[in-house]
């Protein structure tokens, strides 16, 4: 499976994670938004619909970070991770999940998926 991830930074240096919904795969977990990529998709166009479906916002400008691959119990996943710069929009769950503006040093407090920590350590390095 292919997704396209962004990464959403506030003025108080705080990232924008979502909380899996209880019919989702690993329900109730806490990830970056995103989604998979549909057929007819590049990675950048994906992140742009899914933020848009999920969050409610406009990617103005984003900047291609890495790609990263998790492999999971059942299956593996190919993660377009993107530093999301300028949006339009307030950031809102649209799909009945939590959002949350997040200080990276409060993530150990959070149960996320596994993948995650590769990600934060992506978007660490961009971000400082």
């Amino acid at each position: 499976m292919k997704v396209s991830i962004g990464i959403l930074v506030n003025s108080d240096n705080e990232l924008l994670v979502s909380k899996r919904t209880p019919r989702q795969l690993s329900p109730n977990l806490w990830e970056f938004p995103g989604g998979k990529i549909e057929p007819a998709e590049d990675a950048y166009e994906a992140l742009c619909r899914e933020m848009q479906e999920e969050l409610g916002i406009v990617v103005l400008d984003a900047t291609y970070l890495d790609v990263l691959t998790h492999a999971f119990d059942h299956y593996s996943v190919t993660m377009y991770v993107y530093l999301i710069n300028r949006f339009s929009g307030i950031p809102q769950g649209r799909e009945g999940q939590d959002v949350l503006w997040l200080p990276r040093e409060q993530f150990e407090h959070y149960n996320f998926i596994p993948s995650t920590h590769q990600v934060l350590t992506i978007a660490a390095q961009a971000i400082s």
